[in-house]
C-alpha cells in the first residue's frame, strides 16, 4: 500500500513537470523539422501563432529561421518573420 501511493505521487509529479515544460515554451525541444514541432507543439500555440509559422515556410524561409521564433507571441513571430523576408528580399536583389 505504501509503495502504491509512492508510486502514485512519483507519477503525478512527473506528469505535472512534464505539463509544466510543455507550458514553458523556453523549454521545448525543437529538434527535428519544422513539421514535427508542429506536431508535438500544436496543441500549445494559438491560431496566430500557428498561421506565423506556416506563412514563415509558405515564404520559404529555412527550418533554422522558423525556429527562432517559434515560441514567441504571434506579433513578435510576425516581425521576425517580416525581417527574414526583408533580409532575403534585399539578398535577391544584389
Amino acid at each position: 500500500m505504501l509503495q502504491q501511493n509512492r508510486k502514485e505521487r512519483e507519477t503525478k509529479k512527473a506528469g505535472q513537470e512534464n505539463k509544466a515544460e510543455m507550458e514553458n515554451p523556453t523549454l521545448w525541444d525543437l529538434s527535428g523539422s519544422i513539421q514535427d514541432c508542429l506536431k508535438r507543439y500544436a496543441e500549445y500555440l494559438n491560431a496566430a501563432q500557428i498561421d506565423e509559422i506556416l506563412k514563415g515556410m509558405e515564404a520559404g524561409l529555412t527550418d533554422k529561421q522558423v525556429k527562432t521564433y517559434f515560441r514567441f507571441p504571434a506579433e513578435k513571430m510576425s516581425q521576425y518573420r517580416r525581417a527574414y523576408m526583408f533580409g532575403k528580399s534585399r539578398k535577391n536583389k544584389m
